[in-house]
C-alpha cells in the first residue's frame, strides 16, 4: 500500500504547482496626462494575490502605500478597489513616476504628466533698421515661458512652414523659458514678407498662441518675360505682344532693348507685333536700372512659327512598265519631323517614308490617288503643342487593257418583264472599255456595260455573250443563258360545273382539267377545304391520269383527268367500282408553277344521291327529372330527308312538352333531327325511334333516354407509343352519363401508385411523363363527372425502354483532410453527379449533400464531418431522380497525429486516479470475502430442516434478511414454467407463455417491483430470504432441481430448462451445488444459454453474478 501514498503525494504536488502559478496581472497602471486640478486613477489590480505585499512609490523610491496603508502620501493621494491609486486636484508638483511593485512578481511603472500651457511668445531681431537691404543677414528670435510638457516653436513664412536655420532651446525646467533662433539671408523674396512664430502643446493644440513681424527688403531688379522664361513662340500672321517684367525695389519705369545684340529704339517695357512675320524671328534683350547692384537685364528667343506649305503635280498619266519620279516639296518652321507618301485610294497604305515617291517599273496595280503627308508640331507659348499634318495630292494614271469579262447572274423572268444583263471586266482598264453584245452568235446594237430588254418575250430566251475592249486591247468574253417564263393558265376548266349521280350509277365519274405555261405546270386535286393533295389523303379511291405536250419549243400544255375510282371501292358485278357517300363534295384543279407564286384553279361539285344513311350503334341521352332533353338524330341523305319520331311504335308529334327541329350540319348532305321534350318525368324515360325518308328510300335508329349517372368504364385502352420515361396512351370514351366527364389515368409499379388527370378534357389520349427506366407498369383509365367515378377500363402492362447511363471512367476518391472529392468524368450538358455519405452520426444511413452536381473541375468541395463512406452516382440533369449505379468512392484518411504535452498529463491523471479506485474497490473486496468465510466456517453444521412434502415445507424461524443494496429497483428472479408445482417456487397461473409439461427456466432480468405476475415470490410456506447464507434453502433449491430433472430426462424436451432472473445480492457472488461429480459439464441452450442438466452428469448452476 505504499505506491498509493507516492500516488497521492504526486497529485497534491502537481495540483500545488498549478496553484503557485495563478498570480498574475490583473490590470496594470497606465501613464496619464491630466490637467491641473482634474484626478486620475493608477490601477494596480492582481489575479490570486495571496498574502503578497503590494507597495505604491515614486521613481524617488518615496513609499507612499504599502498593502493599502499610508506612508508617505499626501491627503490627496488614496487607494481605492483592490490597490488602485487615486490622486484627486492634481497640482503642478505631482508630475512625476508612480511605481506599483508586487511581491514574487515585479513592478509596473506609470508616468503622470501634469498639463500646463504656454505664455504667448515675442519676437526679437538682432539688427536695427527696417527696411533692410538685399544680401543683408538677419536673425530673429522667438520667445516663451511656461507650458508643461515642453511647448513646441514653429516659423512661418507667409503661412509656410520653415524648416532650415533654426535652432530650438527647450525649457530646463517645468515654467522655464523655451527660445527658439531663425536666420535669414534676405532676398526680394524677403519684401513684405510675413515671418510668425506660433507656440503650443498639447494643452493648446487646438488653439496656439502666436506673434508675427512683416519685413522690408530693397532689392536690384529682377527681369522675366513671364509667364515664359527663354522662349517666346508666335503663330505667323497673329498678332503677339513682348513684355519685360520688371520686379525692382525702389522700382524702375523705363527700359532699353536689343534685337540679336543690336540696339532697338522706344524704352517701353512691351513690344508689339501686328502682325508677327517671319523675319521677326530673333534673341531679344530687356535692360533695367534702379540703383541698386547696378544694370540688370533678361534675355527670351522670340520665334515665329508656321505650318509646312507642300508642292506636288496634281496629276500623272503613264503607261504600265513605265519609270515615274514625284518630289514633295516643302517650306516650314519648325522643320517636319516627319514626311511620306501615302496612296489613299483604292486601298490606303504607305509608299515611301521620304519626299520622294518613286516608280521604277509602274503596274496597274499602283495606279491611284496618292498623298504627301508632313507632319511638324507648332507649340504657341502658353499654349498647348498642336501637331499639325500638312498634306497635297496627285492622281497617277495607268493605261492596260480590260481583263476577263463577268455577268451578273439573273433569274428567270416572265413575258413582259424588263430585263437587264449587267457586264463587267476584271480588271477593268485604262481607259473604260466598251462592250460587245451577241445573241446566239449574232452581234447586237447595244455596246454599253448593261444590255436591256424592255418587253420580255419567249422567243428572248437564248445565250448571249459580252466583250470588254478599250483602244489597248480586248478582254476574255463570258456568256449567260436568260430563260423566259410564262404564268401558268386554264385553257379547259370545270368551270364551277354540277354533277348529280345516283349511288347506284356503275359509270365512274371523271373531271378534266387542261393548263400551260413555262416552265410547266403542276396540276394537284383537292377536296373541299383539304389543304392535302386528294390523292395523298384517299390514295385507294381516286386515280389520276396526265399527259404533257410541248408548243414552240418553249410552251408547255398539260392536260389532267380525275377518276373516281380505285382499289379502296367496292365492285359492281360487271367489274366497275362503285361511287361512295364520301365522294360528295367540292373538287378543285389548282395549277401551279415552280417559279410562280400565284396559282389558277377550276371548281366542280358533285353530288351523290342516296337514301338517309346513319351510323352503327345506339345513341344515348341522359337527364335528371324535370329537366330538358334533347335526343339528336343524324344521318346523311341526298336529297334532304324528312323525319318522324315514335316511341312504343306511336309517333310523337309536336305539341305541349314534346317539339322537334331540323338543321343542316357542316358537313355536305349531313343533318340531324332533334326532339325535345320538356319537364322530364319517369314516364319519358326508355326508347324512342328516329326515323328518316327521301326519294331514294328510308332507315331507323333507336335513341335511349335515361337518368344522369356516373360515367361507364372506357374501352380499347391501348399504348401507341413508349420512351424510357413516358407512354402514350388512347383509349375510346365510354358513356358520360349525361355530364361533361375528366379522365384520370391510374398506374403503379409494385406498391407506387400514381394517378394523373388527363388534360384537356374530354380527350382520349394521353402522354404519361416523369416514368423511371426499364419498369414494368399497369394502366388503367376512368371517368367521372359531377355524379362521381366510373368504373376503370382494362388494364393493360407496359415495360418502359432501357436507359443506358454512363458510368465513372475510374473510381472517386474523397481526401477527408482537405475534404476534396476528385472524380475524372467528362459529362455532357445533360449529366450531373449524385454524392451521397455515410458519417459517424448517421450510421448506416445515407445522406444526400450533392443531389446533382455540375462538376465545373475535377475536384470539389464535400461538407460533412466523419465521412467513412460515400458513394457516386450520374443522373441525368433534368431528371435527379433517375440515376446510374453508384460507385463507392476510395477514402483517404488523415495521419494519426501524435499526442501534446497536455494530453498526456490528462491522461496521466485520469489513469493515476482509476489505479487508485481499482485498488480500494480489491482491499474491500478482499477484507469482505475472508469476513465471509469466515462466517461459513462457523456455521459448518448448520440444523437440518425436514424435507418438504408435496412441495412444501414448514415456516422457518429465522428472520428474513433484507437486501444489501436499499435503493435497487432492478431485481432478477427466477420464473419457473411447470403449473404443476405447488412447492416454494410455485408459477402464477396468468403467465402467457405457459407449456406442457415443465417449462423452460430462462434468465432475464425484471426492471420492475421484485414480486411480478409469474415470477417467484413468497408462497406462505417458505419465507423470502435474500441473503443466501440460509443452508436449508439451499438444500430445497437442490431437492427441487434434482426432481425437476428426473421429470425432464423422463419426457420433457431437453435443453428447456432456462432461469428468468435469479435474484442477486449486489456485493456478493454465490454458487448453488446441487451435486458435484468428477465426470459431467454443464450444456449450454439454444435460446437462454443455459440447458437442463444430465441427471447422470453433475449439476452445479451459477445463478448470480457479481458486477
Amino acid at each position: 500500500m505504499a505506491w498509493t501514498q507516492h500516488v497521492y503525494s504526486f497529485l497534491i504536488g502537481y495540483c500545488l504547482l498549478a496553484a503557485s502559478s495563478a498570480l498574475s496581472w490583473k490590470k496594470k497602471p497606465q501613464s496619464q496626462s491630466v490637467a491641473v486640478g482634474g484626478n486620475v486613477t493608477f490601477h494596480c489590480e492582481l489575479n490570486d494575490r495571496g498574502a503578497r505585499t503590494v507597495i505604491w512609490h515614486d521613481s524617488t523610491y518615496n513609499i507612499l502605500f504599502q498593502d493599502g496603508n499610508r506612508f508617505n502620501a499626501p491627503e490627496n493621494y488614496i487607494i481605492q478597489g483592490e490597490f488602485n491609486l487615486v490622486i484627486t486636484n492634481i497640482k503642478k508638483e505631482d508630475n512625476r513616476q508612480f511605481i506599483c511593485n508586487v511581491k514574487d512578481l515585479g513592478l509596473e511603472a506609470a508616468n503622470l504628466t501634469v498639463l500646463l500651457p504656454p505664455n504667448p511668445p515675442s519676437i526679437e531681431a538682432n539688427a536695427t533698421g527696417n527696411p533692410y537691404r538685399e544680401n543683408q543677414v538677419l536673425g530673429l528670435t522667438c520667445k516663451s515661458r511656461g507650458g508643461n510638457p515642453n511647448p513646441t516653436i514653429r516659423w512661418l513664412k507667409n503661412g509656410q512652414v520653415q524648416l532650415d536655420n533654426i535652432i530650438n532651446n527647450p525649457a530646463p525646467t517645468i515654467g522655464g523659458l523655451t527660445s527658439s533662433h531663425l536666420a535669414i539671408v534676405l532676398d526680394r523674396t524677403d519684401h513684405q514678407a510675413n515671418y510668425t512664430c506660433v507656440v503650443f502643446n498639447e494643452v493648446n493644440a487646438q488653439n496656439p498662441l502666436g506673434t508675427f513681424q512683416v519685413l522690408q527688403v530693397q532689392y536690384s531688379p529682377f527681369i522675366t518675360f513671364a509667364p515664359f522664361d527663354d522662349l517666346l513662340n508666335i503663330r505667323d500672321a497673329a498678332d503677339a505682344t513682348l513684355v519685360c517684367i520688371v520686379d525692382a525695389n525702389p522700382p524702375v519705369s523705363t527700359v532699353t532693348w536689343r534685337k540679336n545684340g543690336q540696339p532697338l529704339t522706344g524704352v517701353s517695357k512691351s513690344r508689339v507685333f501686328q502682325p508677327a512675320i517671319k523675319s521677326d524671328t530673333g534673341e531679344y534683350m530687356c535692360i533695367a536700372n534702379n540703383g541698386i547692384n547696378g544694370a540688370k537685364n533678361g534675355t527670351i528667343m522670340l520665334n515665329v512659327i508656321y505650318p509646312p506649305v507642300l508642292t506636288v503635280p496634281s496629276s500623272r498619266t503613264v503607261e504600265e512598265g513605265s519609270s515615274l519620279n514625284i518630289t514633295c516639296n516643302y517650306d516650314a518652321n519648325p522643320e517636319p519631323y516627319q514626311v511620306h507618301w501615302e496612296r489613299i485610294s483604292p486601298g490606303p497604305f504607305s509608299v515611301d517614308n521620304s519626299r520622294h515617291l518613286v516608280f521604277s517599273r509602274i503596274l496597274r496595280d499602283n495606279a491611284g490617288n496618292y498623298t504627301c503627308k508632313a507632319w511638324s508640331q507648332l507649340k504657341i507659348s502658353g499654349e498647348e503643342g498642336v501637331n499639325n499634318m500638312e498634306q497635297a495630292f496627285t492622281y497617277i494614271n495607268v493605261e492596260y487593257p480590260p481583263g476577263s469579262a463577268f455577268i451578273r447572274p439573273v433569274g428567270d423572268y416572265n413575258v413582259g418583264d424588263s430585263v437587264e444583263l449587267k457586264c463587267s471586266a476584271s480588271p477593268e482598264g485604262f481607259p473604260a472599255a466598251t462592250f460587245e453584245w451577241k445573241k446566239d452568235g449574232v452581234i447586237q446594237a447595244q455596246n454599253a456595260a448593261t444590255y436591256r430588254i424592255n418587253n420580255a418575250r419567249l422567243s428572248d430566251i437564248g445565250d448571249y455573250i459580252c466583250t470588254p475592249q478599250n483602244k489597248v486591247g480586248r478582254g476574255q468574253s463570258s456568256t449567260i443563258s436568260l430563260s423566259v417564263n410564262e404564268p401558268p393558265t386554264l385553257t379547259e376548266s370545270p368551270n364551277n360545273a354540277e354533277i348529280h349521280v345516283p349511288l347506284s350509277d356503275p359509270n365512274p365519274i371523271e373531271i378534266k382539267c387542261v393548263a400551260q405555261g413555262r416552265p410547266s405546270p403542276v396540276i394537284s386535286w383537292f377536296k373541299n377545304n383539304d389543304d392535302v393533295p386528294l390523292t395523298t389523303l384517299y390514295p385507294s379511291f381516286y386515280t389520276i391520269e396526265q399527259t404533257n405536250t410541248t408548243v414552240n419549243s418553249h410552251r408547255f400544255i398539260i392536260t389532267n383527268i380525275l377518276y373516281f375510282r380505285g382499289g379502296g371501292r367496292n365492285m359492281t358485278s360487271s367489274g366497275q367500282t362503285r361511287l361512295r357517300v364520301e365522294d360528295i363534295g367540292n373538287y378543285t384543279c389548282r395549277v401551279e408553277a415552280p417559279t410562280h407564286t400565284a396559282t389558277v384553279s377550276g371548281r366542280a361539285s358533285v353530288y351523290v344521291q342516296f337514301k338517309p344513311l346513319v351510323s352503327l350503334g345506339q345513341e344515348r341521352v341522359a337527364v335528371d327529372v324535370a329537366e330538358t332533353a334533347a335526343l339528336p338524330c343524324i344521318t346523311r341523305a341526298n336529297p334532304t330527308p324528312t323525319f318522324r319520331w315514335y316511341r312504343n311504335k306511336v309517333e310523337v308529334s309536336d305539341g305541349g312538352r314534346y317539339s322537334t327541329r331540323l338543321e343542316a350540319l357542316g358537313e355536305t348532305a349531313k343533318y340531324q333531327s332533334v326532339l325535345t321534350i320538356q319537364d322530364v318525368t319517369q314516364g319519358d324515360l326508355g326508347g324512342y325511334t328516329c326515323r328518316m325518308e327521301n326519294s331514294f328510300g328510308n332507315n331507323s335508329k333507336p335513341v335511349t333516354l335515361s337518368l344522369k349517372s356516373a360515367p361507364e368504364a372506357p374501352t380499347g385502352l391501348i399504348a401507341r407509343s413508349k420512351t424510357w420515361e413516358s407512354v402514350s396512351l388512347t383509349w375510346n370514351e365510354g358513356f358520360d352519363g349525361g355530364a361533361p366527364q375528366d379522365f384520370f389515368i391510374r398506374y403503379s409499379a409494385g406498391n407506387d401508385i400514381k394517378e394523373v388527370k388527363v388534360r384537356p378534357s374530354g380527350v382520349a389520349f394521353f402522354n404519361v411523363t416523369k416514368l423511371t427506366p426499364h419498369t414494368s407498369y399497369l394502366f388503367f383509365v376512368y371517368g367521372r363527372n359531377n355524379l362521381g367515378q366510373g368504373a376503370p377500363s382494362y388494364g393493360i402492362p407496359v415495360v418502359t425502354d432501357e436507359l443506358v447511363i454512363p458510368s465513372l471512367d475510374s473510381p472517386p476518391s474523397f481526401d477527408s483532410t482537405t475534404h476534396m472529392l476528385v472524380v475524372k468524368i467528362g459529362l455532357e450538358p445533360t449529366y450531373c453527379l449524385k454524392v451521397d455519405i455515410r458519417t459517424k452520426e448517421t450510421g448506416s444511413q445515407w445522406e444526400t449533400v450533392y443531389p446533382c452536381l455540375e462538376m465545373v473541375s475535377d475536384s470539389i468541395e464535400v461538407p460533412g464531418q466523419g465521412v467513412n463512406a460515400m458513394n457516386v452516382s450520374v443522373c441525368l440533369k433534368y431528371r435527379i431522380d433517375v440515376c446510374g449505379s453508384p460507385m463507392q468512392a476510395e477514402i483517404s484518411q488523415p495521419p494519426s497525429q501524435g499526442l501534446t504535452e497536455t494530453d498526456v498529463i490528462i491522461i496521466a491523471c485520469v489513469c493515476a486516479i482509476i489505479i487508485v479506485t481499482l485498488l480500494t474497490i480489491l482491499v474491500v473486496f478482499i477484507c469482505r470475502r475472508r469476513r465471509n468465510q469466515a462466517k461459513d466456517y462457523a456455521s459448518e453444521n448448520p440444523p437440518r430442516r425436514p424435507q418438504p412434502i408435496n412441495g412444501s415445507v414448514t415456516n422457518s424461524q429465522k428472520t428474513p434478511q433484507a437486501y444489501d443494496n436499499t435503493g435497487m429497483t432492478q431485481l432478477d428472479v427466477l420464473e419457473l414454467d411447470d403449473p404443476s408445482i405447488n412447492g416454494a417456487f410455485a408459477r402464477d397461473s396468468s403467465l402467457t407463455n405457459i407449456n406442457n409439461g415443465y417449462g423452460p427456466l430462462e434468465l432475464k432480468r425484471n426492471a420492475y417491483l421484485p414480486y411480478q405476475e409469474g415470477h417467484l415470490r413468497p408462497n406462505g410456506n417458505i419465507p423470502h430470504d435474500t441473503s443466501y447464507d440460509s443452508q436449508k434453502e439451499k438444500q430445497i433449491f437442490e431437492n427441487e432441481m434434482n426432481r425437476r430433472n428426473e421429470n425432464n430426462s423422463k419426457g420433457s424436451r431437453p435443453g428447456e430448462l432456462q432461469f428468468h432472473g435469479i435474484p442477486r445480492s449486489p456485493t456478493k457472488e454465490k454458487y448453488m451445488d446441487l451435486e458435484e461429480k468428477k465426470e459431467g459439464s454443464l450444456q449450454s441452450g439454444q435460446e437462454s444459454g443455459y440447458s437442463t442438466p444430465d441427471p447422470n452428469k453433475p449439476k452445479k448452476v451459477i445463478y448470480e453474478v457479481v458486477v
